[in-house]
């Protein structure tokens, strides 16, 4: 199963597009099309094996090894982690798509100066984005 990688992580669900932020880092990270379910369903706790037999039952055309690498990027990127937990969650629950379209994942460091500006903690009598 895996986990958010980090309490430094936060995500948000926005029309058909994830948004991810590492405030550690500063760096934010977009998924879309089947990037959002695959998303959904790690937050669910499902395991890869799980998640490709997700989409293998209700998806045709399931792009098994796209799905793989997708999984693999988000780990590589420290935005998940595997846990240990063997309890894997049955329900679905996310509405999968008919058709399958390959996940989408970019990667945005233009902002990283900027987001790395703690506006709660690192502000001055000037206000935010001037650095305390």
């Amino acid at each position: 199963m895996y986990t958010v990688a980090k309490s430094s992580i936060i995500h948000e669900l926005l029309d058909n597009e994830v948004i991810i932020a590492d405030l550690d880092s500063g760096i934010y990270f977009s998924l879309r099309e089947t990037g959002v379910q695959i998303w959904q369903l790690i937050l669910k706790g499902f395991n890869e094996q799980r998640i490709l037999d997700a989409f293998t039952e209700s998806t045709a055309s399931v792009d098994a090894s796209a799905i793989q690498s997708f999984i693999h990027t988000l780990e590589k990127e420290h935005l998940i982690q595997k846990h240990d937990d063997t309890t894997t969650n049955t329900q679905i629950e996310v509405e999968l798509p008919s058709l399958f379209s390959p996940p989408l994942f970019e990667k945005y460091e233009e902002m990283k100066d900027l987001l790395m500006l703690d506006p709660i903690h690192e502000v001055d009598e000037q206000g935010w984005p001037s650095k305390a």
